[in-house]
């Protein structure tokens, strides 16, 4: 612990970190298999795609989604968002749809996803077969066994968070995950559920994305693995083009490169004098004064100040 006498005080936040890095792994002892699952090219287990275009796959009869599938994707997003299950309502009032069009859409849904190979059940089962109906008696819509990228990233994020320096791993898995700008290319008359919500989660997903970008870039600086450093930028900048804490570690990157002119001017017109209303530039955010205050010391510790 900074600022404190070695008298074995360091130890209670060792066994803390210990207690955390094992709590993460009880709690999610099938993350990896997932994550294999997830990149298996022959796997049958639908999987629904968030960090980048919005798309499914899934292997249950196809042509059932084949007239409407954007339709249909939008409806498994929207399951898969909510695992603890929705009801009729709740989709009728997201989807602004009536309750018979609700039953009739997720049993299309279901056909699409197919049985699931671990329980021989639906992926989607009806609505008085879920896990709430059966707990809690509650009859909800709820989806078994999809994979979804986004939940795969947090929890990768979470685990490595968890481990350390060991986490390193962790979180250049969870940027393979990323192709672009969480929920891109949506079909144009639909969710409004996502788009009109207080709590945006694809904007919360690429502010996600540049954090873990911002620690991979920090430890690949600091062990000179350029290209990974430039690989972790690349995939940020995708996720958040304007986000400027992307912005300044790009920068980083190309003074690590020698590319020190560059950098310079890359900050002044994309951070400093940064306008996006053709008016006067703001103030640089705290947090991103903070990053560059440390980034600019770094290159002073390592004599290029």
């Amino acid at each position: 612990m900074i600022g404190c006498a070695d008298d074995g005080a360091s130890e209670p936040e060792e066994e803390t970190d210990t207690s955390l890095q094992e709590a993460v792994e009880v709690l999610d002892p099938t993350l990896d298999g997932d994550v294999a699952e997830w990149f298996d090219a022959t796997s049958r287990v639908p999987k629904l795609h968030l960090l980048g275009p919005v798309r499914a796959t899934a292997h249950g009869n196809p042509s059932a989604v084949a007239r409407r599938k954007p339709h249909y994707v939008e409806l498994l997003t929207y399951l898969a968002l909510h695992p603890e299950g929705v009801s009729s309502r709740q989709v009728a009032e997201a989807f602004s749809m009536s309750k018979d069009r609700v039953r009739i859409d997720m049993g299309v849904v279901r056909k699409w996803l197919g049985d699931n190979a671990r329980t021989g059940r639906p992926h989607l089962p009806p609505a008085a077969q879920t896990r709430a109906a059966n707990e809690v008696g509650v009859w909800t819509y709820q989806v078994d066994d999809v994979l979804v990228d986004a939940d795969l990233f947090r929890r990768l994020r979470a685990r490595g968070q968890a481990r350390g320096e060991e986490g390193r791993q962790d979180f250049d898995t969870a940027l393979r995950l990323v192709e672009a700008a969480p929920f891109s290319e949506l079909r144009e008359t639909g969710w409004s559920w996502l788009l009109d919500a207080d709590s945006r989660e694809d904007e919360i997903l690429a502010c996600a994305i540049v954090d873990v970008a911002h620690d991979v870039v920090a430890a690949a600086l600091s062990a000179d693995d350029l290209n990974q450093a430039e690989r972790a930028v690349e995939i940020a900048r995708r996720a958040s083009p304007y986000d400027e804490v992307a912005r300044v570690d790009c920068a980083a990157v190309l003074v690590a490169q020698g590319h020190e002119d560059m950098a310079r001017e890359f900050l002044i017109a994309a951070v400093h004098n940064r306008s996006d209303d053709h008016l006067g530039p703001i103030d640089v955010p705290a947090r991103t004064a903070e990053i560059l205050a440390k980034r600019m010391a770094g290159r002073r510790s390592n004599g290029n100040g």
